[in-house]
């Protein structure tokens, strides 16, 4: 089964991507909201999380998310405990999914992780692409969502690896500084290129549904 690893920084494109790839009928998972999940479900992930940034971290059994961001990403030290409590809750998560996908017979699947090589999960994917743009382009995408301060974005994105250092890793570069057709026009050259190369269909055998 060969597994496709899809990374970027914010405000790159991977969720345009991902919509894309998802026509394919391929398997796809959102490695970031998985952590999620495991943050509210699991409870020894929960426990460690109270543990290092306060018992009232959780309120009426939810997570408070913004307060956990606050303290989880004032700095580079209290990252890293994040990432020490997430990160293999996450990897034992995907070994079971990839087990069962593969003795399903799936061919292929994509999986989206905007901290694919600061997680240093690298090994686990075939090909790793890499969707980047000019730092300016990204941060105007971001804030155009609203979301967030231009501060707290640019913050963000010091925390994250160069978007340099991530191309040079991966295996193929999508480059988004245009419009949305000149991306669904890279996107579809490189789908063609990685079905050949691996030898898969374009569209997923196996499912008439998205996963």
């Amino acid at each position: 089964m060969i597994r496709f690893g899809l990374t970027g920084g914010i405000g790159s494109g991977k969720s345009t991507i991902v919509a894309l790839f998802q026509k394919s009928g391929y398997p796809f998972f959102d490695a970031d909201a998985i952590a999620k999940q495991l943050l509210d479900k699991d409870t020894e992930v929960r426990a460690a999380i109270q543990a290092q940034f306060g018992e009232d971290i959780y309120s009426g059994g939810k997570l408070e998310r913004a307060k956990l961001a606050s303290r989880a990403f004032c700095s580079q030290d209290k990252q890293a405990i994040l990432n020490r409590i997430v990160h293999p809750a996450t990897e034992n998560y995907f070994k079971k999914v990839f087990q069962e996908l593969e003795a399903a017979g799936e061919l292929a699947l994509l999986v989206e992780a905007s901290m694919l090589f600061e997680a240093d999960t690298a090994q686990r994917y075939t090909h790793i692409i890499v969707v980047t743009a000019d730092e300016s382009v990204r941060l105007q995408r971001a804030m155009q969502r609203g979301l967030q301060s231009e501060a707290d974005i640019k913050r963000r994105m010091r925390m994250q690896m160069p978007e340099a250092e991530k191309c040079r890793r991966a295996h193929d570069v999508v480059i988004n500084n245009g419009n949305l057709r000149e991306l669904v026009s890279a996107w579809e050259t490189l789908w063609e290129k990685l079905c050949a190369r691996y030898q898969i269909p374009l569209v997923n055998p196996l499912r008439e549904r998205l996963v």
